[in-house]
Formats: structure tokens, C-alpha cells, sequence
């Protein structure tokens, strides 16, 4: 009889949630703009799996997962359907505790900026460049801070100006810590880089007073398993405050 391995396999990012209050309408922008066209799934039902993030309670909820056919990570838009979702109860600021930035990749990345200066965005910041790589921020409709990322590697050819999710920039207490637990976990094992300073192209953003420490994780092993391809690689960027202390985005209001 085979052995099973304890080895965790990690494929990618299958998905980012998303939390709005109209489904429909989320998705229907990501799709128009973004080139999230392909619905996985739409589906109603009881979050019974989920009362340990919703203060114990089993909540209705309806959920919309979509793809975009250049490849990379989805985007499960949720929805409750039987209360009112709650925005944060104060405007999250960088190095905030939990998910700030949603990372989306594009080989065309001069093309999804000017696509995007037609819809008179409240923000969207001139593309720049970081440890050379080329990118640019802006926030949808609803106020969710976005970075679309060049990155050549697609999962089709076609003339998709934008592709899909390729990582998220997370918030954190103790970078060192987190480095860690990312690397020996899921296998982000490369440094990118690791800089502390204050940072031109985080400019654009609000409440800029504090330094930040900022490491980007990626993993050497990529296109692993059978999603491996259509996920494509995937990054993890850390940020975290050295002035002043991180507040949590995600804090227990049930």
C-alpha cells in the first residue's frame, strides 16, 4: 500500500473574495472592464461553513466566482442576501492588518491604463516602476484598492488587455514572522526584494505619513499540479507600518 505524503502542494491562488452589496453589479464591471468573463459558478445558499467569520451565525449569502480566460487566480464576489453588509467601520489605511491591495497581472499594461482613464475612476495612479517591474493602482467603484502588475506569462493567447488574480499585499505586525510563515507553509520562498523607506509610487494613497517595510514573496516552483497552468505564478507582497500601530481591517462587529 502506497504511503500518503504529508507534503502540502500548493497550485496557486484559486480566488480572492470580494465583499460588496450587489453581486450582479460587481461582477457584471469586472467582466465589462476587467475581462472577468467566464462564471465558474453562481450560487445561493446558507454560509454554514463560515460562522467562524461570521460571529457564529449562519448566514445566506449569494456567491459569483469568475475567471479570466489569460489566466490567474478568480474573484468570488459574496454577497449576503439576508443583512445588510458593513463596510469597514474606518477607512483602511496601508499596513492595516488583513488584505490592502488585490494584485491583478497584464501583459498589456499601457493598454488596461487607458482603458481605465475612460471610466473616471475616484483613483487611479500614472503607471510607475518598482524593482523593475511595471505597475500601476487604482480603486473600482466600490472603493477596493486595486494593482494591476506586469506579468507576461498567460494561460491563452488572445488580446486580453488584463489578466487575473496574481497575489494580494497583505498588512501585517511582524514582517520576519510572516516571511516565515508564508515560506515554510505554502512555499513563497523568494525574496523579491525587501526595502524600508517611504515609497514615490505609494504616493497616490492617503494618510502617507508613516515608513513602511515592504517584501515581496514569490514562489520558485510554479504551473504545479492540474490548475497549475491556468493559475500561473502568484505573489505575496507584506507591508507593514514602522510608525505608529496597524489597526484590524477585519475586527469582530457581530
Amino acid at each position: 500500500m502506497a504511503e500518503l505524503s504529508n507534503e502540502i502542494t500548493l497550485n496557486g491562488i484559486q480566488q480572492i473574495g470580494i465583499g460588496v452589496q450587489d453581486a450582479n453589479k460587481v461582477f457584471n464591471w469586472y467582466r465589462h472592464n476587467i475581462g472577468f468573463n467566464l462564471l465558474v459558478f453562481k450560487d445561493e445558499a446558507t454560509a454554514s461553513l463560515m460562522t467562524k467569520y461570521t460571529g457564529g451565525k449562519a448566514w445566506d449569502r449569494k456567491a459569483l466566482l469568475s475567471l479570466n480566460l489569460a489566466g490567474g487566480g478568480g474573484l468570488e464576489i459574496w454577497q449576503y442576501t439576508n443583512r445588510n453588509p458593513i463596510p469597514p467601520l474606518e477607512s483602511v489605511n496601508l499596513g492595516d492588518l488583513g488584505i490592502n491591495i488585490l494584485k491583478l497581472k497584464s501583459k498589456n499594461i499601457n493598454s488596461i491604463h487607458e482603458k481605465l482613464q475612460t471610466l473616471n475612476l475616484d483613483l487611479l495612479s500614472p503607471i510607475s516602476t518598482f524593482e523593475n517591474q511595471e505597475h500601476f493602482f487604482f480603486k473600482d467603484p466600490w472603493g477596493n484598492l486595486v494593482q494591476i502588475v506586469t506579468c507576461n506569462t498567460t494561460f491563452t493567447e488572445g488580446n486580453e488587455d488584463c489578466g487575473g488574480v496574481l497575489g494580494v499585499t497583505l498588512g501585517v505586525s511582524d514582517i520576519d514572522r510572516s516571511i516565515t510563515f508564508y515560506k515554510n507553509l505554502l512555499g513563497f520562498d523568494t525574496v523579491v526584494y525587501d526595502k524600508n523607506n517611504t515609497f514615490e509610487d505609494l504616493s497616490f494613497i492617503d494618510n502617507q505619513e508613516n515608513n513602511y517595510r515592504r517584501t515581496l514573496l514569490r514562489r520558485s516552483e510554479t504551473k504545479i499540479g492540474g490548475f497549475g497552468t491556468l493559475l500561473g505564478p502568484c505573489e505575496i507582497e507584506l507591508i507593514q507600518k514602522k510608525n505608529g500601530s496597524p489597526k484590524k481591517i477585519y475586527a469582530n462587529r457581530y
